[in-house]
């Protein structure tokens, strides 16, 4: 008897009405509960070539291997340092679980002028600068990028 209870009670709980009352006293949640500071970050996404990962996103480069089927394309990484050739951050460009083909990750940089330094080569280019301007979305394909010679770090 109390089984069928509970159960009654757990599918009661489950329906939902098809129509709602907007005349009800509900409370307003405004424009959010969460007070959040606009950021002046930009973004920055870089098309990096392609690499094979394991789903823990280490590379993944013996085809005769046979997991080789399990490993999926990702997007390899590629580094940013800052105008003095300090370095900013690392970034892997994919997830650290990868579970599906993945695209080039998003990062968020302050404002202003960075070397890009990619992990693999695009034709001659592996190191570029690139600029950030405040909450804009820069996409650089390194492929696009006309040849240059490489930038002196001082």
């Amino acid at each position: 008897m109390r089984i069928a209870a509970a159960l009654l009670l757990s599918l009661a709980a489950c329906q939902s009405d098809a129509s709602l009352d907007p005349r009800g006293p509900y409370p307003d949640a405004g424009t959010g509960t969460v007070v959040r500071e606009e950021s002046q970050d930009g973004r920055l996404t870089v098309a990096t070539p392609m690499i094979r990962v394991n789903q823990d996103g280490r590379c993944f480069d013996d085809s005769r291997d046979p997991n080789w089927y399990t490993s999926l394309p990702a997007p390899s990484g590629y580094s940013v340092f800052d105008r003095e050739g300090r370095p900013v951050i690392d970034v892997p460009n994919h997830s650290p679980l990868v579970v599906t083909m993945e695209r080039p990750a998003p990062v968020a940089l302050p404002p202003g002028r960075y070397l890009v330094r990619l992990d693999i080569p695009v034709g001659d280019v592996r190191t570029f600068w690139v600029t950030i301007e405040p909450r804009r979305h820069t996409v650089v394909d390194p492929a696009r990028i006309g040849r240059v010679e490489e930038p002196q770090v001082r």
